[in-house]
């Protein structure tokens, strides 16, 4: 037997899309005494699956242009999908993240996983500060924003969530303290008066 997808015209004039599957009938011989064939409309099938890959990269667009790092997980904790911002925060590969656990990211996994239940107990969290920690070490405080999300049937599917940087990403080891006093030492052996003024106020007023 064999299926086939093919345009046909209706009454009407419009173009309808038939699945067509046929198979050979044969005698005892082996002889083909005919061809048994039928088909099905999916014109409706296919508009759908059009509608959904269309709301479905409009989604990903929507995810993707967010300057928050950006993740879905499933009520267990796990990671199903992320945006790049979250790739660039945890300086994971997307492959990496999803599938994994939420709380491995952050420096207190403990506070991270509460996170989770409390978006899964009162349906929302709004502000709740967690530190990320990229593979490299890097520390990065951020503010959480969750929310539960459900399937049309009402039951859970997820949560969805968004973290906002609240510093910039620090590493102990890329600005040691002890440059800090060494900088200020500097400026206060110096012969000449020094000061430092910030941009905006260089501007004539």
């Amino acid at each position: 037997g064999s299926t086939s997808c093919s345009p046909t015209q209706a009454g009407t004039g419009a173009s309808r899309a038939v699945s067509f599957e046929a198979a050979a009938c044969l005698d005892g011989g082996g002889g083909l005494r005919g061809i048994f064939a039928s088909g099905r409309d999916i014109t409706d099938q296919q508009e759908l699956e059009h509608q959904l890959r269309d709301t479905q990269s409009y989604t990903r667009a929507l995810i993707e242009s967010n300057i928050d790092a950006i993740m879905t997980a499933d009520p267990v904790g796990g990671i199903t999908d992320v945006n790049e911002q979250m790739v660039a925060l945890t300086s994971r590969t997307r492959e990496e993240l999803v599938g994994s656990a939420f709380k491995t990211y952050f420096t207190e996994p403990d506070r991270a996983e509460e996170a989770i239940r409390l978006v899964l107990t009162e349906g929302k969290v709004t502000n709740y500060e967690l530190t990320a920690l990229s593979q490299e070490g890097r520390e990065t405080v951020v503010s959480y924003n969750a929310r539960a999300f459900f399937d049309r049937d009402g039951r859970l599917k997820g949560v969805f969530a968004a973290a906002r940087a609240l510093t910039e990403p620090r590493t102990l080891e890329g600005q040691p303290r002890e440059q800090q006093p060494y900088r200020r030492g500097l400026i206060e052996s110096s012969g000449d008066a020094r000061i430092t003024v910030e941009p905006h106020r260089l501007s004539p007023q």
